[in-house]
């Protein structure tokens, strides 16, 4: 947290008591670490409440991890034949009992046969007896056979779905009964199940086609989308071990122009200036794009540019023809500095617009491009761009805070002070480091978070949106800030379910503000029940209602973790929610609702209050 890092740099004497340590990641607070931190924590400071805050922290990461624990196969359908499948095992229908003395399972009346010529190792023969084939009986049956599979350890698994009595059923109903069942199948040992139709069955092939196309987390032979991520990081730009790097010099090349270009100069040496006096003997125009090898540094090249005066769109214009030109070179990574924010003086929150959509444009309109990772590179030092990214305001004080740490408990801001760096992060997040506090994660289809927000978006809209893509947000500094509020709502409110998962639909424009900062009030423009931040318990509402689409009638909605507690009904006059009407009237309800019977919408106040888990972005 940016307030906390600032009383550190005060020298602050907690800090000097404290390990110097990063945030758990992988790994939990053990019992022997734990006492260790105790050890250090002042002496004005509770141990007790030291040692409840960390029990609380590490019992929501384990939350974390135990929602994302139930493992789903990556399901998928494939045109071929029995052939053509390279998996453990093929299941088909029959109705004939093998006469070869293969025993059968009694349960689900299957019969396992060798793969023989086939590539699979054993084929799973289902009996069906009787006909004509329900829609109940035949997930029961895909389900006996999935189970079956886990029983013997297979791995992966395909399906016929044009074998015996298979024609008795509606190819919609036959389609969706075995797509559904396998993408709801929890499994240990099944990575993959597939659905085949030979090239031949074209009724069969439609069906499965508009199946897919309703249910974007099914694989359709290969990934969906772009998969180029963008993480912020803060560090030094010649130290970063990328494909190409970005410079911003002068427009005759001389790279020991100006501070950025020449540190990247005296680390790349000599040979970088020569390149450039023998490739573009004239230097470059405006925004032209010169490269060289990467010289001495980790990076393999370098893209040097010159940029004139400030213009948004010519800003944006240089970021997308940086990220096409590694692109078509098939490069996998890039690097940017925060060019033109120094001597140049762009404006650094315009500079921070430009970035998110010109990144969003071009991955929506190259989907297949070779990039995998853009990394915005943020110097330590330069502190104007560090509160932009980190999301914190000069003028930000200790008493900002103060709705979010209790001032009449024992957990007080000293309390978050000194343990705010060893709270630790959700085990299912990538790994991030030190220098990185903002990380956006695109999770492919096949992914178990993927099948779990996209199971959840497409009930509650019930299927009347495509998905384009799910990204997970790793903010180090709301994420922390979220959990020392979740902390005191439950030492407050014992036995209490304080946190909820909820929706919130938005524009395209806010969304980098929100995964930056997190959810602001000054982004509100109805107050039905509060002049808050609105959260619906269905998606269909989030959609619908507050996700305005942007000019590729793209739409964006937020899967996020928030702290309701206590809620009454609100009005659309009140500013913060009204007192409970406890002995002390200083305790007011933690948020309000359209409807204290049946909830449907909710409203916060605190703007640390809700935490973004998952974007969602999706179009008609």
């Amino acid at each position: 947290m940016a307030y906390l890092r600032r009383l550190r740099a005060r020298g602050d004497h907690v800090f000097q008591t404290i390990l110097q340590g990063v945030l758990v990641q992988r790994e939990g607070v053990t019992e022997e670490r734990l006492d260790r931190i105790l050890q250090q924590v002042p002496d004005n400071i509770s141990k007790e409440v030291a040692r409840e805050v960390l029990n609380i922290c590490q019992e929501q990461a384990n939350k974390s991890v135990r929602e994302n624990t139930d493992a789903y196969a990556a399901v998928s359908f494939v045109t071929g034949d029995k052939t053509q499948q390279h998996v453990d095992a093929i299941a088909t229908t029959t109705n004939a009992r093998p006469d070869d003395g293969s025993a059968g399972d009694g349960e689900s009346s299957i019969f396992v046969t060798v793969g023989g010529d086939l590539s699979c190792q054993r084929v799973y023969n289902v009996l069906i007896e009787a006909l004509p084939l329900t829609e109940q009986r035949l997930r029961h049956l895909t389900d006996g056979v999935l189970r079956k599979a886990e029983h013997d350890g297979i791995s992966s698994i395909a399906f016929q779905p044009t074998g015996y009595g298979m024609d008795s059923l509606p190819k919609a109903v036959l389609v969706k009964a075995i797509l559904d069942t396998a993408l709801n199948y929890v499994c240990d040992s099944l990575d993959e199940i597939v659905v085949f139709a030979d090239k031949d069955e074209v009724d069969t092939i439609k069906a499965f086609t508009a199946e897919i196309d309703k249910q974007p987390q099914l694989g359709k032979g290969k990934e969906l989308g772009s998969t180029v991520t963008m993480t912020i990081v803060k560090g030094d730009i010649v130290d970063q071990d990328v494909d190409v790097i970005v410079n911003s010099t002068s427009s005759s090349l001389i790279l020991e122009s100006g501070p950025l270009s020449s540190a990247i100069y005296n680390a790349a040496g000599d040979s970088i200036q020569e390149e450039c006096m023998v490739n573009y003997p004239t230097g470059v125009e405006t925004e032209e794009i010169a490269e060289t090898s990467g010289g001495r540094l980790p990076s393999r090249r370098i893209y040097h540019t010159y940029l004139g005066g400030w213009s948004e769109q010519n800003y944006r214009a240089f970021f997308i023809k940086c990220l096409t030109k590694a692109s078509s070179s098939k490069l996998k990574s890039i690097a940017f500095p925060l060019i033109g924010t120094g001597i140049l003086a762009y404006p650094c929150d315009e500079v921070a617009k430009c970035i998110f959509k010109s990144f969003d444009q071009f991955k929506t309109s190259n989907p297949d491009t070779s990039l995998r990772q853009a990394r915005i590179v943020v110097y330590p030092k330069d502190k104007a761009n560090l509160e932009i990214f980190e999301g914190a305001t000069p003028t930000e004080a200790a008493a900002d805070v103060r709705p979010v740490y209790s001032t009449t408990s024992e957990f007080t801001l000293q309390t978050a002070v000194s343990m705010a760096g060893h709270i630790p992060l959700p085990g299912h997040w990538s790994p991030m480091t030190e220098e990185e506090f903002v990380s956006e994660v695109q999770l492919k289809p096949e992914d178990k978070e993927y099948k779990l927000v996209a199971r959840q978006f497409n009930t509650g809209v019930k299927n009347r949106y495509t998905i384009v893509e799910i990204k997970r947000l790793q903010n180090r500094t709301l994420y922390t800030q979220y959990v020392m509020l979740l902390h005191q709502m439950v030492t407050q409110n014992p036995g209490m379910d304080v946190e909820r998962h909820l929706w919130h639909g938005t524009t395209g424009d806010a969304v980098t503000s929100i995964n930056l900062h997190g959810f602001s009030r000054s982004y509100v423009k109805a107050h039905l029940y509060g002049k808050g931040t609105y959260f619906a318990v269905n998606p269909s509402f989030s959609a619908y209602g507050y996700s305005l689409p942007n000019e590729d009638g793209i739409k964006h909605v937020y899967y996020a973790s928030v702290l309701t507690g206590h809620f009454t009904e609100g009005k659309h006059h009140m500013v913060a929610p009204p007192p409970r009407g406890l002995k002390d009237p200083n305790v007011l309800y933690d948020s309000l609702v359209n409807n204290v019977d049946n909830p449907r919408m909710f409203v916060v106040f605190n703007d640390v209050q809700a935490y973004p888990k998952y974007l969602v972005t999706f179009r008609e």
